[in-house]
């Protein structure tokens, strides 16, 4: 859930405990009685959803040449910039060659000076989306069927909301949704799954 986006613990953290067999326990300020646990859980005890996170302050690029990608990495490394999502889609020689990625506002130091380096390089090569925000379904099994994946299509839908891209893997789907939306997303995504 910290990868995806909540803000209780550090991603790392998580892992480090993960790996060393350490349960967290991420209680409420508010609301005494309510609280994450992050523990190893028998494979068994985890089914469909789990949790519903969000990330309001991110940022989508797209690169459109190939030759500028290896030195779009580069150059996010040297700023110490982390990418959460890459995506590369094209085949060589293809004029439609390109990739996105998303970073973390929150992550980023000078953004401005980021983003005026990245345009004065890359010049028409380059599109940036600071609109948007991500909503994390957090569960097990999701590389199962499609399920999960259909209703989310479904809700978003039936609820009028639109969304600009969509990552899966076994465990979690991000969906990139207008940053204004992002918590009305994740209510209705909630209020479906969680209760």
């Amino acid at each position: 859930m910290a990868e995806a986006g909540a803000k209780v613990l550090n991603a790392q953290a998580v892992q480090f405990a993960k790996e060393a067999k350490i349960a967290l326990y991420a209680r409420s300020t508010f609301n005494s009685g309510k609280e994450t646990i992050i523990k190893n859980i028998a494979k068994k005890e985890l089914a469909g959803v789990l949790a519903v996170v969000y990330e309001k302050e991110i940022i989508r690029v797209y690169v459109h040449d190939a030759d500028k990608i290896g030195w779009v990495l580069n150059f996010l490394e040297e700023n110490q910039i982390a990418i959460k999502e890459f995506q590369q889609t094209g085949l060589a020689g293809d004029k439609g060659y390109k990739c996105s990625f998303i970073v973390s506002a929150t992550n980023v130091y000078d953004w401005t000076k980021v983003k005026e380096s990245l345009e004065n390089k890359l010049r028409d090569g380059i599109y940036i989306n600071e609109s948007l925000g991500t909503v994390s379904i957090i569960g097990e099994g999701f590389s199962r069927n499609n399920k999960v994946l259909k209703e989310i299509f479904n809700l978003l839908k039936k609820s009028n909301i639109d969304f600009y891209g969509i990552n899966t893997t076994s465990f979690r789907i991000s969906i990139l949704v207008e940053r204004d939306l992002v918590e009305v997303a994740v209510k209705v995504c909630h209020d479906y799954w969680i209760g």
